[in-house]
């Protein structure tokens, strides 16, 4: 831990130190006679030297993080009654762990090494402050002809920060993490198509769900899903691009071009700090259905060349990245039903962590189809109801299975720092992600819900709850027996029983249904919405509660109430627990 920290602090100090001479002929240490360390600038000819340094926080931060977790290898004291050091004689040291009792210093080298790779992130960023104007009495707005521009360098009259020295910038670097802002969304939804009429429909307690339109479901065990309407990709894609797509990549380019127009971020950001992470839990099923049959029918010449493409499950973050020109991280998060916020949550830490100034995030899902249907009524997974007022049950003693839905939502994450210099709007803060596995069953939740309290805990901590919080929950809530009770005994778990029925809980999905991908992204929507205006949606549809599911659900219709902090769960095949927690931005 000394050499660590020690090594921390020397990091520091290390771009002061020139890889090349300052003025051709001498060597340059910047020393006291050195221009540039006279005016605590860097010469932008030592560049590979930051480089070098950035990747070193890299690999400085990934030791932090696993020392980080060194403390849950063993939870015992060393030996009862005395002081444990970690000494040679020290029975944790032997096994290379270390004590429960020393986490309190685990936390803080963890978040120091987060404030340090914020701190090369910015040591990068200032070696393109030039000391000196672009031309003699020209002033220079960085435009194509300027020579600056074309190098990727920034004069020192291009920003308030050309007056402030390194020391001064790096200072404030460590002072904290970065802050997430939410500055766009987008909505393609069974509720409506766009960020306005879904949460208005949210707000009235719109039900989406009716008989199936997108095949004849007679005969299927299920019978109903919370499709989207009238839907034309048209408004948002070529003809030529509507043909190459599946409907899951055509809903994520329509939320991504609501969010990125919403949030006018396009042209404000540098594209190679503009990242995608977009969620699905399927992908192109549909595709895969119909180039399935034509195999069958036809024979293998008839399979679109465009099969593969179509269908994997990472092409709707491509699309978005390729129409938006984001050159940072583009990639899928495919956690069932978890994917959006696992998108959403990863999104944050690029963010957070310095690797990108702003994300297109959220999730999406296509699924509406015979295979999925019949796969998961065979599972009874799904309701078998045929009445849309009662089959998206959630902690009603009558649920008896979840109603399949589609759609995407998109956000449009950025630097908190970036979106106010630009005058964005901001919508609210993330400020905490937990993310759990139960490491238990492929389908089934883990029963004392053990990982889905600790994904609660975890975004409570990092978002600095406390009992004085006015908490709207945003449940996962499917509506199958076993889910609903089990994320009942982790709100329990995280809120302690004194405190389990303080948040206000409803399930959007008695509305959406299930948008399995895209669930989190909507259910993001509905927290961010809440916190701003001080409106809880309801769970519709909530007749008869279900005593063993013991929370305080807002049922039947929206409740006005002045909240601080939201919190929307997701849970997903596989085991993936994640909670994601919101504030309105003070």
């Amino acid at each position: 831990m000394t050499r660590l920290r020690a090594q921390a602090l020397m990091i520091r100090d290390v771009p002061y130190m020139s890889m090349k001479p300052c003025e051709a002929g001498r060597e340059c240490e910047c020393r006291e006679d050195c221009e540039s360390a006279k005016r605590g600038a860097i010469r932008d000819h030592h560049g590979d030297r930051i480089v070098e340094i950035s990747l070193r926080m890299t690999r400085l931060r990934a030791q932090a993080l696993m020392i980080r977790d060194v403390p849950y290898m063993s939870m015992k004291p060393c030996e009862a009654g005395r002081e444990c050091e970690c000494r040679e004689d020290c029975e944790s040291a032997k096994r290379g762990a270390i004590c429960d009792h020393h986490r309190d210093r685990i936390v803080e080298i963890s978040l120091r090494m987060r404030r340090l790779r914020a701190q090369a992130l910015m040591i990068r960023d200032v070696l393109y402050m030039s000391m000196k104007p672009c031309e003699a009495g020209r002033e220079c707005e960085c435009r194509e002809d300027c020579e600056s521009a074309k190098r990727g360098a920034i004069r020192d009259h291009h920003g308030d920060r050309r007056d402030r020295s390194v020391e001064v910038i790096l200072e404030e670097a460590m002072s904290e993490d970065r802050r997430v802002a939410v500055t766009g969304m987008g909505a393609i939804t069974p509720l409506g198509n766009s960020v306005s009429e879904t949460w208005e429909a949210m707000k009235a307690g719109k039900n989406g769900i009716a008989r199936i339109t997108q095949f004849d479901p007679e005969g299927f065990k299920a019978t109903l899903a919370a499709e989207v309407k009238d839907f034309d990709p048209g408004q948002y894609l070529e003809k030529q691009e509507i043909l190459r797509t599946d409907r899951f990549t055509q809903f994520a380019v329509a939320a991504a071009q609501q969010a990125a127009e919403d949030s006018a971020i396009e042209g404000k950001v540098n594209p190679d700090r503009f990242s995608v992470l977009f969620g699905t839990g399927i992908g192109g099923i549909e595709t895969f259905e119909r180039e399935h049959r034509n195999l069958m029918e036809r024979g293998p010449r008839r399979v679109s060349a465009l099969f593969v493409p179509m269908m994997i499950c990472n092409m709707a973050a491509g699309m978005i990245a390729i129409r938006h020109d984001c050159r940072g991280t583009a990639m899928p998060a495919v956690t069932a039903c978890a994917s959006a916020s696992n998108a959403i949550g990863e999104a944050m830490r690029l963010i957070r962590h310095g690797y990108a100034d702003a994300v297109i995030t959220g999730g999406t899902e296509a699924a509406v189809c015979p295979s999925s249907v019949a796969g998961f009524a065979n599972m009874k997974a799904l309701s078998t109801s045929t009445d849309p007022n009662a089959a998206s049950l959630p902690f009603d003693k009558r649920r008896n299975g979840f109603v399949i839905g589609e759609g995407a939502v998109s956000l449009v994450l950025e630097e908190y720092e970036h979106a106010r210099a630009r005058g964005a709007r901001i919508y609210g803060e993330i400020c905490g992600y937990g993310t759990t596995c139960d490491a238990y069953h492929i389908t089934s939740p883990e029963p004392n819900a053990r990982g889905a309290a600790k994904a609660m805990e975890d975004a409570m901590r990092e978002a600095g709850y406390t009992e004085a919080d006015h908490v709207y929950l945003n449940a996962h809530g499917t509506g199958t027996p076993m889910n609903d009770l089990v994320e009942c005994k982790a709100v329990h778990a995280a809120f302690g029983d004194a405190n389990a029925r303080k948040p206000w809980v409803s399930s959007t999905k008695s509305m959406t249904g299930h948008m399995l991908g895209a669930a989190g992204a909507v259910e993001a929507l509905a927290s961010l919405f809440a916190l701003e205006e001080g409106i809880v949606p309801p769970t519709i549809n909530l007749m008869e509660q279900d005593e063993n599911c013991d929370l305080n659900y807002v049922a039947g219709q929206a409740l006005q109430e002045n909240l601080t902090l939201a919190l929307s769960n997701s849970l997903g095949f596989g085991g993936h627990n994640v909670c994601l927690a919101f504030r309105k931005v003070k």
